[in-house]
């Protein structure tokens, strides 16, 4: 036997740096013991394989696995004490944190006895802390894993990694099945319970854990959570407290401010938890983070909280030692400190900058540079940065409101539709939630919008009738009365679009429509060349608000036209006739790239006498009848604008009752 083992270990260069006394120690240590053990989790980060065994300590970085040269396909499983002593070696990998190591070497223990279901528990244990979620998942599900809690332990860990959850739960249940004293299985299904948004079934899952394991702190941060998720935020708060304060986790310490910012306590209550916390905690800067973001929500009723905060996160860059991570959420913070009330805009965005070099996916910084675009109007480039936090933490709890804002800025319909099927897509567990949540704070923040819109072109307004007043002499009065007719009628039609509906609905010929149109619109009609075929089917809305709508795009379109040169107006059905289109064409010098965004803005207009509410008024009163306002154009022209309607089928087939033909132009 002692020249059989020295024969082995000769031949295998994984043993080469094993001293004898240890070869003869381990076999004989190793006699009767079982290999398997019981996987368990020390927390969200895994599994982790308990240090026994005399291989662990001397395990160098240099050792390999070479699969053995077997002399017949007999010797694929007779070597059942072979493959154990390979199952030990890849432990001590493990616990050294070599994955790919331990994966190589427990591929061969299963080539000498592929038997026993440790091997591959703990070979997929490999490839899930090397990230290879799809190949740990395949080890799992083949023969023979066993029935274990360990094998559908992980399983539920890789499943949830995968965002495959509602599997992740039924695997963690079987886990249970199969052990119901199993502790982490509890906790791992409350968290994701928690992330599916079923807080109270989260909450008895927390009970379950603190019967299985009395005091445990992930247990009571566990229920402090889904309490607080229920909205008990005073509970979750006491459950807290209920840690003796030397356990306290820094996951402890946010949870616990969180509870008491959310049931309202004074700002003395919870400067007493940061101060025992930053005493004791104080060389995680994470601590010293969160007390900083406390002030900046406390900034706007207390100008000194901005400054202390600006202190604190100062203090924190100048540290020598902190990651790369966590200094550019330092930036992040600053740069969102100094972009409040315009304190230093300069300065903002140097910071956030600097953090996106350090950390050009992390989600604060992605979610700063957003909102920056939306200030700017720009949707299109804040929508890219949002999709990717989307992707990366779609329970970011300021990604919805950021979402709608963006939705609200955005005039093309079809770009609004794409991007919510481009959301379900992208995530389809929580796409029903964070729809539900996005389209709530759309229709709040299109109410902002419009006052904001009033208000902005009410100080407008105000503006140019003091000009007018100022050029008012007598041999200018017919020409100042004019502009200020005209820029009442602008006004009035702009107040008129704030209502959610048209006044007089009724069946209309879409003929009529652009007679009326042209007949509003046009001082030279003979510069307007329509395109209507006799078949079209009917719309319904209110004739007047539909012709002045297009009106506004005939009048833009003639403006920008060269002297003389005709515009075409088209008009055909759509969709097997549930559509109506009016595409108004001009051949002007096109619109720049930059300002297409903002051309249905209220008060946008690069003409020095335009009021800007011609083609904002167009799109108002065109999506208050359902349809939608296109715009499509470069520079050097042509220019398309389409409105797009239902036709009264269309709407009629949705259950709708049919009106009179009554008022519809012969």
């Amino acid at each position: 036997m002692v020249a059989g083992c020295c024969i082995f270990l000769v031949s295998h260069p994984a043993f080469v740096d094993i001293s004898w006394r240890d070869r003869t120690r381990g076999r004989k240590s190793q006699r009767g013991r079982s290999h398997f053990g019981k996987l368990r989790s020390q927390g969200p980060a895994g599994l982790t394989v308990p240090r026994r065994g005399p291989y662990a300590a001397r395990v160098s970085t240099r050792h390999a696995y070479r699969r053995p040269r077997l002399d017949s396909l007999h010797g694929r499983c007779l070597d059942a004490k072979r493959a154990a002593r390979l199952r030990e070696l890849a432990s001590a990998y493990l616990e050294l944190g070599q994955p790919a190591a331990a994966a190589e070497i427990l591929k061969g223990a299963l080539v000498l006895d592929n038997t026993r279901a440790v091997a591959r528990v703990w070979l997929a244990l490999s490839l899930y802390r090397q990230g290879d979620f799809a190949q740990a998942l395949a080890w799992l599900e083949g023969p023979p894993a066993g029935e274990g809690p360990e094998r559908w332990f992980l399983s539920g860990l890789v499943l949830r990694d995968l965002g495959r959850l509602p599997e992740s739960l039924a695997a963690l249940g079987r886990a249970l099945a199969a052990d119901p004293a199993f502790p982490d299985a509890y906790l791992e299904r409350g968290r994701i319970l928690l992330r599916l948004g079923r807080a109270a079934e989260a909450l008895a899952e927390a009970g379950r854990l603190l019967e299985a394991r009395p005091g445990a702190s992930t247990g009571l941060l566990l229920r402090a959570r889904a309490l607080l998720a229920l909205g008990h935020a005073t509970e979750a708060a006491a459950v807290v407290r209920e840690l003796p304060t030397a356990q306290r986790s820094f996951e402890a310490l946010e949870l616990l401010i969180r509870a008491l910012r959310i049931g309202g306590a004074p700002d003395g209550e919870v400067d007493a938890e940061f101060s025992t916390a930053r005493e004791r905690l104080s060389a995680d800067a994470r601590v010293e983070l969160l007390y900083a973001r406390d002030l900046m929500l406390r900034s706007l009723a207390d100008p000194g909280a901005a400054e202390r905060a600006e202190g604190v996160l100062r203090r924190l860059l100048e540290r020598p030692a902190l990651s790369d991570a966590t200094r550019a959420t330092v930036c992040f913070s600053l740069s969102e400190l100094l972009a409040q009330e315009n304190r230093d805009p300069e300065g903002a965005r140097r910071m956030l900058e600097q953090g996106l070099s350090l950390a050009p996916d992390h989600p604060q910084g992605l979610l700063a540079r957003a909102s920056l675009e939306l200030g700017r109007r720009r949707p299109s480039r804040a929508l890219r940065d949002l999709l990717r936090v989307l992707l990366v933490d779609p329970q970011e709890p300021r990604l919805p409101l950021l979402l709608a804002r963006a939705l609200v800025i955005i005039s093309d319909d079809e770009a609004v539709s794409g991007f919510l099927g481009l959301l379900l897509h992208a995530v389809p567990a929580e796409a029903p939630a964070l729809l539900t949540r996005v389209l709530r704070l759309t229709e709040e923040e299109g109410r902002a919008a419009a006052l904001e819109d009033v208000r902005r072109e009410a100080h407008r307004m105000k503006n140019r009738l003091a000009v007018l007043a100022a050029n008012l002499t007598d041999d200018r009065q017919g020409e100042v009365r004019e502009r200020a007719q005209e820029l009442y009628r602008d006004w009035a039609a702009f107040l008129k679009t704030l209502r959610a509906a048209p006044e007089r609905v009724q069946p209309l010929d879409p003929a009529d429509v652009l007679r009326r149109a042209v007949q509003e619109a046009a001082g030279d009609a003979g510069r307007i060349a329509c395109s209507l075929p006799g078949d079209l089917p009917l719309v319904q809305g209110d004739v007047a608000a539909l012709a002045s709508a297009l009106a506004n795009v005939l009048r833009n379109a003639l403006e920008a036209s060269p002297p003389g040169q005709a515009i075409e107006v088209r008009v055909r059905s759509r969709d097997e006739g549930r559509r109506v289109e009016f595409c108004v064409i001009d051949f002007g010098p096109g619109i720049a790239l930059a300002d297409q965004p903002l051309v249905f803005e209220p008060g946008f207009s690069r003409k020095p006498s335009g009021s800007g509410l011609g083609l904002s008024v167009a799109r108002a009163v065109v999506l208050g009848h359902g349809g939608r306002l296109r715009l499509a154009s470069a520079p050097g022209g042509p220019t398309t604008v389409t409105i797009e309607l239902p036709a009264l089928g269309d709407i009629l087939g949705r259950g709708e009752e049919p009106h009179g033909r009554t008022g519809v132009a012969g």
